[in-house]
């Protein structure tokens, strides 16, 4: 998983942080 692929969705997702169990849980499912 490319570090700027987790930029990308953090920068279209700023309400779902990937440092919150929130974030964690979806960004999981995205990257998976």
């Amino acid at each position: 998983l490319s570090l700027d692929l987790i930029e990308e969705w953090s920068k279209n997702h700023p309400e779902a942080s990937i440092c919150t169990p929130e974030g964690v849980s979806q960004f999981k499912r995205i990257a998976n």
